[in-house]
């Protein structure tokens, strides 16, 4: 197990195994870039309580699996940085448990697919205890002929009184053989709830392209200037160098 005691402004590097168990310990927020090595990553992540941490996978190769289970008075943020243009198939599997009372999480992925790429995603968020918050936001870039395929889950236990639960997956289309399947589930089982979800398919508005290209700006630099607002939502609390980065070469 590796330990990883949170801290303001504390910025770590983290090279995940194939299988690697990691324990936050409270202090204040933090922010660790996870890398895995090897085609394959199981990352377990244990959040203590009163611990507000941000993890960042800036690298996914073909399978990635984070699990985590979060405690009373926390907040957990993970972002799957992804850009998938190899000719594989991926799989990345989020399930995070929120087993203490006023807990939170935020699942972020921004995800930009390319090339004959196919990839399923499956999130899945548990609220286990009272006064919970927990938000996916994905938003998915396919071109050329890339398929994803995601399923978004919000689960909400008997003891889930005064949850906060929401997924908005949005996907464009570049492409002309691209493709992509959103499949948003709720499990409500107990009153006094909010959990919506909301999905869309499509591709850039010629309108918005039409206006930015009467200012001066290419076809080009148009629609780089789209997608890089299209992403900036599942973006939130990235360090701008590597959102940067990630938004260079879309």
């Amino acid at each position: 197990m590796t330990k990883i005691y949170s801290g303001k402004f504390n910025r770590q590097e983290l090279i995940v195994e194939h299988n690697q168990v990691v324990q936050v310990e409270p202090l204040s927020v933090g922010l660790v870039i996870a890398r895995c090595k090897g085609d394959i990553c199981n990352l377990k992540v244990n959040v203590s309580k009163g611990v507000g941490v941000h993890f960042i996978t800036s690298e996914i190769n073909r399978a990635l699996q984070i699990t985590a289970e979060v405690e009373s008075n926390s907040q957990f943020t993970v972002t799957l940085l992804g850009k998938l243009k190899q000719h594989y198939k991926y799989e990345l599997q989020v399930s995070i448990k929120l087993i203490g009372t006023n807990s939170q999480v935020n699942l972020q992925a921004p995800l930009i697919m390319s090339k004959q790429s196919q990839t399923d995603l499956n999130f899945t968020i548990q609220h286990l205890n009272a006064h919970s918050r927990g938000r996916i936001v994905a938003r998915r870039v396919q071109k050329d002929s890339s398929f994803s395929n995601l399923l978004g889950k919000l689960l909400i236990s008997e003891n889930g009184k005064n949850t906060d639960a929401y997924l908005s997956d949005k996907t464009v289309l570049l492409g002309n053989l691209a493709k992509a399947v959103s499949r948003p589930e709720l499990e409500i089982l107990t009153n006094d709830v909010k959990a919506s979800h909301g999905a869309t398919i499509g591709q850039l508005s010629a309108e918005e392209i039409f206006y930015l290209r009467s200012r001066g700006l290419t076809k080009n630099k148009s629609e780089k200037l789209l997608l890089s607002a299209f992403l900036n939502p599942a973006l939130i609390g990235v360090p701008l160098d590597i959102s940067t980065e990630f938004l260079y070469e879309i």
